[in-house]
């Protein structure tokens, strides 16, 4: 990349574009129904994203290409995953635990968080794993691992009270989610 800092820039600004567009979706949308939009567009830009760097590695037109596409992809994090999930944690946790849900969730968050930043370098670096752009392939994997999640274990809980969320988690057995529904 001929200028490091701008692409940040960039990508910096996408994410608080996509951030700004998830006040309105939230409004008007279902929550599972951004999730799994979600998942699928970082997905779909994840896989082109590792496919372009293993097709035409080291062309500016790559560069450019994989420039867009790690924009796209945090634009769609920011308006859905990054901000929808803690929407989620709000309405689905119990009134009694939801202060220990949700610091759990931040917990897990900040881990996990650590754990990419802190292994790309050695996916990344040809004295370990050299993956490159097919790293790619690992985040667009774990996207469709989470599409698969919203829509099997997601529920609805736009326009629901937090009392009607609760009453819908204790009138659920374990033996009437399966098969999958939206609830």
């Amino acid at each position: 990349m001929a200028n490091p800092f701008f692409i940040t820039v960039i990508t910096g600004l996408c994410g608080i574009a996509g951030s700004a567009t998830a006040i309105v979706a939230v409004r008007y949308v279902e929550r599972r129904y951004i999730l799994i939009g979600g998942a699928a567009g970082q997905g779909i830009s994840m896989f082109i994203f590792a496919i372009v760097s293993t097709v035409a590695p080291n062309s500016v037109a790559a560069s450019r290409c994989l420039s867009a596409f790690v924009s796209l992809f945090i634009f769609i994090y920011g308006a859905t995953w990054g901000a929808v999930i803690k929407v989620l944690l709000g309405e689905l946790s119990s009134t009694a635990l939801r202060s220990r849900t949700i610091a759990l969730a931040m917990c897990c968050s900040w881990l996990s968080d650590t754990l990419i930043v802190c292994g790309i370098p050695y996916l990344l670096s040809p004295d370990y794993a050299n993956l490159g752009g097919k790293v790619g392939f690992i985040f667009g994997g774990c996207e469709v691992l989470a599409l698969l999640w919203a829509i099997l274990f997601v529920p609805e809980t736009k326009d629901r009270t937090l009392e009607e969320i609760d009453e819908m988690f204790m009138n659920v057995s374990l033996r009437s989610t399966w098969p999958p529904s939206v609830y």
